[in-house]
């Protein structure tokens, strides 16, 4: 309703083409400092405090603003602010309240800017900063200024390291998730993906049959990499020559994807080969006559 409000005025007065890059400046402000700061959500919330802060800094210097923003408007929008965040502290409902903060700054910041004469680059210059801030911190910096209980648990710092090919440290953070009871079929994956990465394959087998056993469909996405691991395991027993291994382990793999041709051809190989051996075992074994007349 806001921005039906306060966006037609802004189009009618300025047109269609700066009335969207003004919801976009916004969008991009409020939702970047929102995710950098805490956890995601949907609103325009953010774009509806920019633009209000926008005109109430330029209605009265820019015309065909004048009146737009009453001293009315602006204390409900700060009664209302106050109130968002008392409702997300109680874990009544949770509010993008970053956003809204962030929207109105930004909004604030583009109105003296636009109303400055000569001091322009003066008010020009915070936007850029606050734009290069939340860019930053919604992204690279995220793990490390994001301030919401969810992104400081264990798993979710243990998926972003995960992401980033931070292995190593996805292992300890999931480990400790796990110790700490979050057992859940995306945690059995995701860690089963980080064992796999340090070579602890064994590990990863077990928590993915662990995570297929709990949630079946998950069974055609992990199947390749099951199947990857136990022929790992074939491929050291063929260097062993232990051919009894290599079939065996190749018939397992085999179950979880049946379409594999490596798979196939290792099953046969192992065959062909165990059955050239035992016979080679066999002519061996064989006692040779001896001739006794002489």
């Amino acid at each position: 309703m806001w921005w039906w409000m306060l966006g037609c005025r802004v189009e009618r007065v300025w047109g269609g083409p700066k009335a969207l890059l003004l919801f976009a400046f916004l969008a991009a402000i409020s939702s970047a400092a929102q995710i950098a700061l805490d956890t995601t959500g949907v609103g325009l919330s953010g774009v509806v405090y920019g633009v209000c802060a926008l005109l109430w800094v330029i209605q009265d210097r820019v015309s065909g603003f004048e009146g737009t923003v009453t001293k009315a408007t602006i204390q409900l929008f700060g009664i209302w602010f106050f109130v968002c965040i008392a409702l997300t502290l109680a874990d009544i409902v949770a509010i993008g309240n970053v956003a809204h903060g962030a929207g109105a700054v930004a909004g604030w910041l583009l109105g003296r800017a636009i109303v400055a004469r000569r001091r322009r680059v003066a008010w020009v210059a915070p936007m850029v900063v606050l734009a290069a801030a939340v860019g930053v911190g919604s992204t690279v910096a995220r793990p490390y200024v994001n301030l919401s209980r969810a992104f400081r648990s264990n798993m979710a710092r243990g998926i972003l390291a995960l992401r980033a090919d931070r292995f190593d440290e996805a292992v300890r953070l999931l480990e400790a998730a796990k110790a700490e009871g979050e057992v859940s079929t995306a945690l059995l994956v995701d860690l089963g993906i980080a064992y796999q990465n340090v070579g602890r394959h064994r590990e990863a087998l077990s928590l993915y049959k662990e995570a297929v056993a709990n949630n079946s469909s998950l069974r055609t996405k992990l199947a390749p990499s099951i199947a990857s691991i136990i022929m790992g395991g074939a491929d050291a027993a063929a260097k062993r020559e232990d051919f009894q291994a290599v079939r065996s382990l190749a018939q397992e793999a085999l179950e979880w994807t049946p379409d594999d041709s490596y798979v196939k051809e290792m099953l046969d190989w192992a065959v062909e080969t165990e059955k050239v051996s035992k016979a080679k075992r066999a002519k061996r074994a064989k006692p040779t006559s001896v001739d006794n007349d002489k």
